[in-house]
Protein backbone atom coordinates (compact mmCIF):
# COMPACT_ATOMS: atom_id res chain seq x y z
CA UNK A 1 0.00 0.00 0.00
CA UNK A 2 1.51 3.69 -0.94
CA UNK A 3 2.15 6.13 1.42
CA UNK A 4 -0.78 8.21 -0.10
CA UNK A 5 -3.04 5.37 0.26
CA UNK A 6 -2.56 4.95 3.85
CA UNK A 7 -3.13 8.51 4.51
CA UNK A 8 -6.58 7.99 2.99
CA UNK A 9 -7.36 4.70 5.12
CA UNK A 10 -6.01 6.52 8.12
CA UNK A 11 -8.22 9.95 7.31
CA UNK A 12 -11.14 7.90 6.58
CA UNK A 13 -11.05 5.85 9.71
CA UNK A 14 -10.17 9.22 11.48
CA UNK A 15 -13.30 10.91 10.10
CA UNK A 16 -15.28 7.97 11.41
CA UNK A 17 -14.08 8.20 15.10
CA UNK A 18 -14.86 11.82 14.97
CA UNK A 19 -18.47 11.10 13.88
CA UNK A 20 -18.97 8.54 16.49
CA UNK A 21 -17.65 10.78 19.18
CA UNK A 22 -19.71 13.63 18.29
CA UNK A 23 -22.51 11.52 18.36
CA UNK A 24 -21.79 10.19 22.23
CA UNK A 25 -19.63 12.87 23.53
CA UNK A 26 -20.35 15.89 22.38
CA UNK A 27 -23.70 16.73 23.12
CA UNK A 28 -25.09 16.51 26.31
CA UNK A 29 -28.24 15.05 27.45
CA UNK A 30 -29.27 18.39 28.95
CA UNK A 31 -28.76 19.53 25.26
CA UNK A 32 -30.44 17.01 23.30
CA UNK A 33 -33.59 18.62 21.38
CA UNK A 34 -32.94 22.28 21.70
CA UNK A 35 -33.41 24.54 19.24
CA UNK A 36 -30.59 26.32 17.57
CA UNK A 37 -30.34 29.83 17.44
CA UNK A 38 -27.06 30.49 15.96
CA UNK A 39 -23.88 28.39 14.19
CA UNK A 40 -20.44 29.66 14.54
CA UNK A 41 -17.41 28.74 12.25
CA UNK A 42 -14.00 28.94 13.77
CA UNK A 43 -10.97 28.02 12.32
CA UNK A 44 -8.53 28.71 9.35
CA UNK A 45 -10.77 29.28 6.59
CA UNK A 46 -13.54 30.86 9.27
CA UNK A 47 -13.37 34.29 7.58
CA UNK A 48 -13.83 32.65 4.24
CA UNK A 49 -16.82 30.16 5.26
CA UNK A 50 -20.26 31.44 6.19
CA UNK A 51 -22.55 29.53 8.24
CA UNK A 52 -24.74 28.69 5.78
CA UNK A 53 -22.16 26.47 4.33
CA UNK A 54 -22.64 24.24 7.04
CA UNK A 55 -26.20 23.07 5.98
CA UNK A 56 -27.79 23.27 9.18
CA UNK A 57 -30.82 25.52 9.84
CA UNK A 58 -31.45 27.99 12.45
CA UNK A 59 -34.37 26.89 14.31
CA UNK A 60 -33.81 23.00 13.77
CA UNK A 61 -33.68 20.93 16.54
CA UNK A 62 -30.25 19.27 17.96
CA UNK A 63 -29.56 15.86 17.99
CA UNK A 64 -27.27 13.59 17.59
CA UNK A 65 -28.34 12.50 14.59
CA UNK A 66 -28.13 15.96 13.03
CA UNK A 67 -24.58 16.49 14.14
CA UNK A 68 -23.80 12.87 12.67
CA UNK A 69 -25.43 13.91 9.58
CA UNK A 70 -23.73 17.44 9.36
CA UNK A 71 -20.06 16.18 10.36
CA UNK A 72 -20.33 13.33 7.55
CA UNK A 73 -21.55 15.63 4.74
CA UNK A 74 -18.97 17.99 5.33
CA UNK A 75 -15.97 15.40 4.85
CA UNK A 76 -17.51 13.82 2.00
CA UNK A 77 -17.42 17.33 0.36
CA UNK A 78 -13.14 16.82 0.15
CA UNK A 79 -12.74 20.23 1.34
CA UNK A 80 -11.86 19.33 4.83
CA UNK A 81 -9.52 17.27 6.83
CA UNK A 82 -11.30 17.43 10.01
CA UNK A 83 -14.41 18.50 11.52
CA UNK A 84 -15.76 19.05 14.72
CA UNK A 85 -18.89 20.64 15.97
CA UNK A 86 -19.51 21.72 19.64
CA UNK A 87 -23.14 22.34 21.04
CA UNK A 88 -23.34 25.00 24.19
CA UNK A 89 -26.14 26.56 25.80
CA UNK A 90 -27.39 30.22 24.59
CA UNK A 91 -30.16 33.00 25.21
CA UNK A 92 -33.20 31.00 23.58
CA UNK A 93 -31.30 27.36 22.95
CA UNK A 94 -27.99 26.45 21.81
CA UNK A 95 -25.19 27.38 19.51
CA UNK A 96 -23.35 25.33 17.09
CA UNK A 97 -19.79 25.70 17.03
CA UNK A 98 -18.34 24.53 13.64
CA UNK A 99 -14.51 23.68 13.68
CA UNK A 100 -13.00 23.31 10.55
CA UNK A 101 -9.85 22.22 9.61
CA UNK A 102 -9.26 22.71 5.54
CA UNK A 103 -7.45 20.11 3.59
CA UNK A 104 -3.76 21.47 2.37
CA UNK A 105 -3.88 21.86 -1.49
CA UNK A 106 -0.65 22.93 -3.08
CA UNK A 107 -0.01 25.53 -5.18
CA UNK A 108 3.06 24.67 -6.28
CA UNK A 109 6.04 23.37 -4.92
CA UNK A 110 9.70 25.02 -4.66
CA UNK A 111 12.72 22.92 -4.20
CA UNK A 112 16.29 24.65 -3.27
CA UNK A 113 19.83 23.53 -2.33
CA UNK A 114 18.75 20.21 -4.24
CA UNK A 115 21.29 19.10 -7.17
CA UNK A 116 21.52 15.15 -6.73
CA UNK A 117 18.16 14.73 -6.78
CA UNK A 118 15.74 16.70 -9.43
CA UNK A 119 13.09 18.76 -8.81
CA UNK A 120 10.74 16.32 -10.05
CA UNK A 121 12.32 13.33 -8.11
CA UNK A 122 11.33 15.78 -4.88
CA UNK A 123 7.83 16.47 -6.05
CA UNK A 124 7.44 12.49 -6.80
CA UNK A 125 8.94 11.87 -3.10
CA UNK A 126 6.35 14.17 -1.67
CA UNK A 127 3.18 12.02 -3.63
CA UNK A 128 0.53 15.19 -3.68
CA UNK A 129 -2.91 13.76 -4.76
CA UNK A 130 -4.33 14.20 -7.92
CA UNK A 131 -5.55 17.43 -7.30
CA UNK A 132 -2.09 18.75 -5.17
CA UNK A 133 -3.66 17.67 -1.99
CA UNK A 134 -1.30 17.17 0.66
CA UNK A 135 -2.14 13.87 2.29
CA UNK A 136 -0.39 14.42 5.29
CA UNK A 137 -0.36 17.60 7.33
CA UNK A 138 3.09 16.64 9.39
CA UNK A 139 5.16 18.26 7.92
CA UNK A 140 8.23 16.43 9.74
CA UNK A 141 6.97 13.28 8.32
CA UNK A 142 7.51 15.34 4.85
CA UNK A 143 10.75 16.13 5.16
CA UNK A 144 11.44 12.33 6.45
CA UNK A 145 10.00 11.24 3.41
CA UNK A 146 12.04 13.33 0.82
CA UNK A 147 15.25 12.59 3.69
CA UNK A 148 14.67 8.88 2.78
CA UNK A 149 14.54 9.34 -0.85
CA UNK A 150 18.17 10.90 -0.97
CA UNK A 151 19.48 8.10 1.23
CA UNK A 152 18.65 5.49 -1.01
CA UNK A 153 20.94 7.59 -3.76
CA UNK A 154 23.53 7.13 -0.88
CA UNK A 155 23.24 10.62 0.46
CA UNK A 156 22.34 9.28 4.39
CA UNK A 157 23.23 12.85 5.72
CA UNK A 158 20.98 14.59 4.10
CA UNK A 159 18.81 17.13 5.95
CA UNK A 160 15.73 18.57 4.96
CA UNK A 161 13.40 21.60 6.31
CA UNK A 162 9.14 22.00 4.88
CA UNK A 163 7.71 25.07 4.93
CA UNK A 164 4.59 26.10 3.98
CA UNK A 165 3.75 29.42 2.65
CA UNK A 166 0.37 31.00 2.24
CA UNK A 167 -1.73 32.17 -0.38
CA UNK A 168 -4.60 34.42 -0.73
CA UNK A 169 -7.13 31.48 -0.62
CA UNK A 170 -6.35 29.93 3.28
CA UNK A 171 -6.62 26.48 1.75
CA UNK A 172 -4.14 26.89 -0.71
CA UNK A 173 0.00 26.60 0.22
CA UNK A 174 3.10 27.01 -1.67
CA UNK A 175 5.46 24.10 0.17
CA UNK A 176 8.73 24.93 0.12
CA UNK A 177 11.82 22.30 0.14
CA UNK A 178 14.72 23.28 1.65
CA UNK A 179 17.49 20.65 1.53
CA UNK A 180 21.29 20.24 2.95
CA UNK A 181 22.33 17.66 0.79
CA UNK A 182 25.74 16.85 3.15
CA UNK A 183 28.28 14.83 1.76
CA UNK A 184 27.41 11.19 -0.04
CA UNK A 185 28.16 7.77 2.04
CA UNK A 186 30.77 6.15 -0.51
CA UNK A 187 31.16 2.37 -0.62
CA UNK A 188 34.78 1.13 1.22
CA UNK A 189 35.03 -2.39 0.64
CA UNK A 190 33.21 -5.65 -0.55
CA UNK A 191 32.66 -8.83 1.93
CA UNK A 192 31.22 -12.09 1.11
CA UNK A 193 29.42 -14.57 2.77
CA UNK A 194 30.25 -18.43 2.48
CA UNK A 195 31.96 -17.98 -1.08
CA UNK A 196 34.06 -15.27 -2.59
CA UNK A 197 33.55 -14.63 -6.07
CA UNK A 198 35.71 -16.88 -8.71
CA UNK A 199 39.00 -14.84 -8.99
CA UNK A 200 38.84 -13.96 -12.76
CA UNK A 201 35.32 -12.71 -12.21
CA UNK A 202 35.22 -8.59 -11.62
CA UNK A 203 31.83 -8.87 -9.35
CA UNK A 204 31.93 -4.86 -9.21
CA UNK A 205 32.23 -4.40 -12.87
CA UNK A 206 28.87 -6.61 -12.73
CA UNK A 207 27.12 -5.15 -9.97
CA UNK A 208 27.64 -1.27 -11.30
CA UNK A 209 29.55 0.13 -8.46
CA UNK A 210 33.07 0.11 -7.08
CA UNK A 211 34.83 1.48 -4.21
CA UNK A 212 34.63 5.10 -3.57
CA UNK A 213 31.45 5.19 -5.42
CA UNK A 214 28.52 6.99 -3.82
CA UNK A 215 26.65 4.11 -2.67
CA UNK A 216 23.48 4.70 -4.58
CA UNK A 217 21.02 2.08 -3.42
CA UNK A 218 18.94 1.85 -6.27
CA UNK A 219 21.69 1.10 -8.72
CA UNK A 220 21.97 -2.06 -6.50
CA UNK A 221 18.94 -4.28 -7.81
CA UNK A 222 19.48 -4.43 -11.46
CA UNK A 223 22.95 -4.64 -10.23
CA UNK A 224 22.58 -8.14 -8.46
CA UNK A 225 20.33 -9.35 -11.45
CA UNK A 226 23.21 -9.02 -13.58
CA UNK A 227 25.79 -10.47 -11.63
CA UNK A 228 23.57 -13.53 -11.38
CA UNK A 229 23.20 -13.44 -15.08
CA UNK A 230 27.12 -13.49 -15.74
CA UNK A 231 27.88 -16.09 -13.37
CA UNK A 232 25.32 -18.28 -15.16
CA UNK A 233 26.91 -16.95 -18.56
CA UNK A 234 30.31 -18.41 -17.31
CA UNK A 235 29.02 -21.84 -16.14
CA UNK A 236 27.86 -20.73 -12.62
CA UNK A 237 24.89 -22.69 -13.41
CA UNK A 238 23.83 -22.82 -9.63
CA UNK A 239 24.62 -20.06 -8.21
CA UNK A 240 22.79 -17.81 -5.81
CA UNK A 241 23.62 -14.00 -4.96
CA UNK A 242 21.51 -13.11 -2.15
CA UNK A 243 20.10 -8.93 -1.73
CA UNK A 244 23.58 -7.31 -0.20
CA UNK A 245 23.51 -5.82 3.62
CA UNK A 246 24.90 -2.16 3.79
CA UNK A 247 27.23 -1.76 7.04
CA UNK A 248 27.80 1.46 8.02
CA UNK A 249 31.07 2.76 9.50
CA UNK A 250 32.81 6.66 9.88
CA UNK A 251 34.80 5.71 6.97
CA UNK A 252 32.46 5.13 4.56
CA UNK A 253 29.51 2.05 4.10
CA UNK A 254 30.92 -2.05 3.18
CA UNK A 255 28.87 -3.64 1.23
CA UNK A 256 28.25 -7.87 2.37
CA UNK A 257 26.81 -10.18 -0.64
CA UNK A 258 25.64 -13.23 0.82
CA UNK A 259 27.42 -15.61 -2.39
CA UNK A 260 27.04 -19.50 -3.29
CA UNK A 261 29.03 -20.05 -6.12
CA UNK A 262 28.58 -23.95 -6.50
CA UNK A 263 30.16 -26.24 -9.33
CA UNK A 264 31.11 -24.76 -12.28
CA UNK A 265 29.63 -26.49 -15.92
CA UNK A 266 30.69 -26.46 -19.28
CA UNK A 267 27.40 -26.70 -21.38
CA UNK A 268 27.99 -28.56 -24.79
CA UNK A 269 24.85 -28.40 -26.86
CA UNK A 270 24.63 -31.10 -29.50
CA UNK A 271 22.41 -31.70 -32.12
CA UNK A 272 20.57 -28.37 -32.36
CA UNK A 273 20.38 -27.83 -35.37
CA UNK A 274 18.06 -25.96 -37.53
CA UNK A 275 17.86 -23.92 -34.43
CA UNK A 276 21.03 -21.64 -33.46
CA UNK A 277 22.85 -22.43 -30.24
CA UNK A 278 22.44 -18.71 -29.15
CA UNK A 279 18.68 -19.74 -29.53
CA UNK A 280 18.99 -22.64 -27.14
CA UNK A 281 21.17 -20.74 -24.57
CA UNK A 282 18.42 -18.14 -24.56
CA UNK A 283 15.29 -20.73 -23.89
CA UNK A 284 17.29 -22.48 -21.33
CA UNK A 285 18.23 -19.33 -19.71
CA UNK A 286 22.23 -20.04 -20.03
Amino acid sequence: MTRAARAALLSLLASGWAVANLAHAQLPASLDGRRIVAVRVEGETSGATGADEVGVQVGAAVSRSLLRETTTRLLETGRWADVQIDVSPMEGGVQLIVHLIPRVLIDRVDVSGNDELSDDDVRAAIELGPDGALETTSLPEIAETVAAAYAERGFRRARVRIRLRDTDDPTRKILRVLVDEGEPERLIGFLYERDPPPAAFDLPDALGITEDDVLDRTRLHEGIAEVRQRLRARGWLEARVGEPEIRHGEAGASLVIPLRLGPQYTVRILGSEPVSRETVEQVLEL
